[in-house]
Order: C-alpha cells, then structure tokens, then sequence
C-alpha cells in the first residue's frame, strides 16, 4: 500500500505543487500567499509560520524566490524545477 511521503520532505512538496493549477501564479513577495505559504497552510500551519525550518521547506522558497525573478513564477514552472532539482 502506497503511504503519503512525510509533511516537509521534498516528496510531500513535490506533490503538493503538482496537484496545484499548472498555470496558476503564487505571489512571492506576499508571505500570505507565496508558495511557502501555501504548502504550510494546505499541512494546516499558519503561512507565516517562521519556526519551520526544515530544508526541504527553506529550498521550496529559495527555488520559488528564483523562478519569480525570472518571471516563471507559476506553479507549473515551480514543479518542473522541483523536480528538475530534486530528482
């Protein structure tokens, strides 16, 4: 039987950004409503939640923060590079 990957584990995100609209834009700049902060608030957390310090939550928004300086700032683009990165 298939398990769900551990809250905060690299797998868990990945599935979570895929599971989101590939076409729809997270907001970097807005702690309330950037990538981060939605994955914290779908594993029911607080968005600004600044105790968590896990790794794999700390290079979601080091990844999410690059791709809206590139203007790639869709959920589509953040999975691609997840992966792209972490596999």
């Amino acid at each position: 039987m298939l398990q769900r990957p551990e809250i905060f584990s690299r797998e868990d995100i990945i599935l979570f950004v895929g599971d989101k609209n590939p076409a729809e834009k997270y907001f970097w700049p807005d702690g309330e409503i950037c990538a981060r902060a939605q994955y914290l608030m779908a594993r029911g957390y607080p968005a600004r939640c600044d105790s968590i310090v896990e790794p794999a939550v700390s290079e979601l928004n080091k990844i999410a923060h690059n791709l809206w300086g590139l203007k790639k700032n869709t959920f589509g683009k953040l999975h691609d590079e997840l992966c792209r990165q972490w596999r």
